[in-house]
C-alpha cells in the first residue's frame, strides 16, 4: 500500500493543567502555589512571601515588604485573574469538584503533540490514517512528560488507542 500525507494535521499540543484548590489557600496547597509563581513567572521573592485570602475569600493575595501579587475570582466563580504589581496579568479557569474550587491552566505542552491523517491508496477504496507524533524540543524541561501523559489517556470507549510506541514498548 502507499502511503500519501495529506494537508490534514491537528495540533493537539495544549493541555489543562492543575494549578491549586482555592479551598486550601493558604494552607495545605501554598507549596503548589509557590512552585508554580516560581516556574512560570520567574518570580525570586515568592519564597519568602505572605499568603492570605482578604476580600471576603474572594482575593488571594501573595506579599512581600517590596513585591505582590493578587489572584481574584470572578463573582460567578468561573474565571481567576492574576495580577502583578508590575501590571502584568494573566487569566485561568476555574472548575468546582467535589464541592471545592479547582483552579486550572491551558498552557502549551513542552513536548507538543500532532494528529496527521495519511491518505492510504487501495484498490477502489480510500482511507485515512491517524498517525500520532509528539516533538520532544530541544533543551526544554518537561518534567511532567506531558505528551506522553496526553497519549496514554486518549481512549475510545474503555480502550486505551496509544499503548506502545513503533518499537514495540509500552509508553
Amino acid at each position: 500500500r502507499a502511503v500519501h500525507g495529506s494537508s490534514r494535521c491537528h495540533d493537539l499540543g495544549w493541555v489543562k493543567r492543575y494549578l491549586f484548590n482555592w479551598d486550601k489557600i493558604p494552607g495545605k496547597e501554598d507549596g503548589r502555589v509557590i512552585e508554580f509563581l516560581r516556574r512560570n513567572f520567574d518570580i525570586d521573592w515568592i519564597e519568602n512571601a505572605i499568603i492570605q485570602k482578604i476580600d471576603d475569600g474572594m482575593t488571594i493575595k501573595v506579599y512581600t515588604m517590596k513585591n505582590s501579587l493578587s489572584f481574584r475570582i470572578n463573582t460567578r466563580r468561573s474565571k481567576l485573574n492574576l495580577r502583578f504589581d508590575d501590571g502584568r496579568t494573566d487569566e485561568f479557569i476555574t472548575k468546582i469538584e467535589n464541592g471545592e474550587l479547582k483552579i486550572y491552566s491551558y498552557s502549551r505542552m513542552a513536548s507538543p503533540v500532532f494528529l496527521r491523517f495519511h491518505y492510504l491508496g487501495k484498490k477502489n477504496e480510500e482511507e485515512y490514517l491517524p498517525i500520532c507524533t509528539w516533538c520532544k524540543q530541544k533543551k526544554v524541561l518537561d518534567d511532567d512528560n506531558c505528551a506522553r501523559n496526553y497519549l496514554t489517556n486518549i481512549s475510545i470507549g474503555q480502550k486505551k488507542v496509544f499503548t506502545e510506541n513503533l518499537m514495540g514498548k509500552k509508553l
